[in-house]
């Protein structure tokens, strides 16, 4: 919805994003490196669904334009409380088991429209788990000097620092 909202401010820009401001990043070089980039319209940091800490999307009118694809979206804008629109209508347990178009969402959600846009063709988006989400008691999260961050042996871009502290 920032795409469309905001055009002025992204003019000039061949991406916008949204991203939450308890992320600690990590090395984000090669995620967004132009060869790898320009390959998507939209690029999520989780696997399975729009990851509102941190997705990037390409700054376009068929991508601004997406969300207005949920006949719902109106109904969401309007109420007062978090849906999680932009995201998976907090729907994480469920998507994490079965495929976004098996399951029987409240509303249409950004998941939705970008997985069911990307599966027609009309996008390329690339759903890619880069955070260090789950710390399991005991375990250790490294961060280098160089600012790369570590969870055991996996690289992660961002840390979402919330998630740990709930």
């Amino acid at each position: 919805t920032g795409g469309f909202l905001f055009p002025d401010y992204l003019e000039g820009f061949d991406y916008w994003g949204q991203g939450d401001l308890d992320l600690v990043y990590g090395d984000l070089s090669p995620w967004i490196a132009p060869a790898f980039l320009g390959q998507w319209d939209v690029l999520s940091g989780h696997a399975r669904w729009i990851f509102g800490p941190m997705t990037l999307y390409r700054n376009t009118d068929l991508v601004n334009r997406l969300f207005l694809e949920s006949p719902d979206w109106r109904r969401v804008a309007q109420d007062p409380q978090h849906l999680a629109f932009d995201e998976s209508s907090f729907r994480w347990n469920e998507m994490r088991r079965a495929s976004v178009f098996d399951i029987d969402f409240p509303y249409e959600n950004m998941t939705l429209i970008v997985q069911r846009a990307a599966q027609e063709g009309r996008i390329r988006a690339h759903f890619e788990t880069i955070e260090v989400d789950q710390i399991e008691p005991g375990a250790l999260v490294r961060i280098q000097p160089d600012g790369r961050i570590f969870d055991g042996q996996r690289e992660a871009r961002v840390m979402h620092w919330g998630s740990h502290v709930h």
